[in-house]
């Protein structure tokens, strides 16, 4: 039989794309320090290294949503905090001007304190958060909390519940009830002294006791409620590291190049590829013999 041009052409080609391949095959997975750079390599093996890569990224995207919610909280304990301050001043003033050895002029430049108690609370709750929201709002997240004209509640009582965890989710916002009391009670309590102290009312003064101290406790729990999200987030945080490493752990077993033993299929492939460029060198020296006779 005759040996043709393109017959030698299409040998060569095909041996040679056949060794070529298994060299790169090889080559790519030592480069890539990767055991399956192609999931035709193995695709049990690929799955479960896609499957890990997403379990991965779904835990950055927790992490970030915790990261949000804990920076959230803390300030939202801080304001909560400052508003006990507040609450604990109120009491003093309240225990002071009920003594009658204060005048009328005295309790009225006390209803003016009691006021400016009020207003710092106000600025205190429609603070706004870096986002632009509120945190004391509930779902009404866009709207400041307290209505500074009329000192009344605008949220509403629901909370934003947000994934911190796989399959963990926690309230990332606070309800109006939680801080303020389910009847505004922190309010009325220091809206009550003012009236008091206005009209120079010492029982009315001495009433406000008790309720000034409820709505302590209230805030006192709503802090309470706070710190308990935040150990739960912290928690989560543990959790979550403890899930990273295992992943990250075997997603290196499962990608880690055995160098011993490609050294053997690296050593075939080079060998290959040498006998093929061999081999071709002779039929075209063969094919170009034929073609001269």
């Amino acid at each position: 039989m005759r040996i043709t041009q393109q017959l030698v052409a299409n040998l060569v080609r095909q041996r040679n794309e056949s060794a070529t391949a298994r060299y790169y095959d090889v080559t790519s997975r030592i480069s890539a320090s990767s055991a399956v750079e192609r999931p035709s390599q193995d695709p049990v093996r690929a799955a479960r290294i896609n499957n890990i890569e997403r379990f991965t990224h779904d835990l950055d995207m927790l992490d970030n949503n915790r990261r949000t919610i804990k920076s959230d909280l803390n300030m939202a304990e801080n304001l909560v905090a400052s508003m006990q301050d507040l609450l604990v001043d109120a009491k003093a003033l309240a225990l002071s001007m009920s003594s009658d050895n204060n005048s009328e002029a005295d309790r009225k430049n006390g209803a003016i304190a009691a006021q400016h108690l009020i207003d710092q609370f106000i600025g205190l709750a429609n603070q706004r958060q870096s986002s632009g929201k509120y945190l004391f709002t509930g779902l009404s997240e866009t709207t400041p909390p307290i209505d500074p004209a009329t000192g009344t509640y605008r949220g509403d009582n629901m909370s934003r519940l947000v994934e911190i965890g796989p399959g963990v989710s926690i309230e990332a916002t606070m309800a109006g009830a939680d801080i303020f009391g389910p009847g505004e009670e922190v309010l009325t309590s220091m809206r009550a002294l003012v009236t008091a102290l206005a009209t120079n009312d010492t029982d009315g003064i001495q009433a406000t006791f008790d309720r000034l101290d409820d709505a302590h406790e209230i805030l006192t729990l709503g802090r309470t409620e706070i710190g308990g999200r935040l150990a739960t987030i912290e928690d989560i945080d543990s959790l979550s590291l403890d899930l990273r490493t295992t992943a990250s752990m075997e997603h290196a077993d499962l990608t880690a190049v055995d160098l011993s033993a490609l050294a053997p299929q690296l050593s075939s492939a080079q060998n290959m590829l040498t006998a093929v460029v061999e081999t071709t060198r002779n039929l075209m020296q063969q094919a170009a013999s034929s073609w001269l006779r």
